[in-house]
């Protein structure tokens, strides 16, 4: 089962998704240990870049409150996103010694993507957290059914919708898309 969750899962790249054929990353789970020593980078990047700055740690975050939080996300998605060529099928790094390679050559490349393109890797990175986690019950015919049904009556989809939150509205959309995408073509 653990192991299942450490599959690395396809999913087209973010914004090639409408060509013919788009090019995949791979996202994986971090362990714990890898959260941890992401958190420890991104303490480190800040103490560069303030001893560069000629400030103090607490005077750049000061100016920039948000820098550790992005550094973080920065290191996460570095470490979590992968390149599809190092990783087989079945989800598994072709060469198990090795494991799999990061999308990126490097941090600094995450750090010299453009903002949306980075805080979506992240996005995904936490869509694949939902995805794999053993805790999120799965979501109910009888469940799919009521919020297209509701949905459906032209009720306001909003308040009825901010029932829910988000990772069970991103499943619930999955398992939309997923049934929709199965379900037989008629023309």
């Amino acid at each position: 089962m653990l192991a299942g969750r450490r599959a690395i899962r396809r999913v087209p790249l973010p914004g090639m998704e409408d060509e013919d054929a788009p090019p995949e990353i791979g996202i994986r789970i971090l362990l714990d240990e890898e959260i941890d020593q992401a958190r420890a980078e991104a303490v480190q990047y800040v103490h560069l870049k303030a001893k560069a700055l000629k400030l103090t740690p607490n005077d750049l975050l000061d100016g920039d409150p948000e820098l550790l939080s992005r550094e973080m996300q920065r290191q996460i998605v570095y470490k979590a996103i992968i390149d599809t060529d190092s990783v087989g099928a079945d989800g598994c790094p072709v060469d198990p010694k090795s494991g799999p390679v990061p999308f990126f050559s490097a941090p600094m490349a995450v750090r010299q993507a453009d903002s949306v393109f980075v805080e979506t890797l992240f996005q995904l990175y936490t869509d694949h957290q939902d995805y794999v986690s053993p805790l999120l019950t799965a979501i109910t015919q009888e469940d799919l059914n009521e919020v297209v049904s509701t949905l459906g009556k032209g009720l306001a989809a909003e308040a009825y919708l901010g029932l829910y939150d988000a990772p069970t509205l991103r499943r619930l959309l999955r398992t939309l898309a997923s049934q929709f995408a199965s379900a037989p073509t008629t023309k």
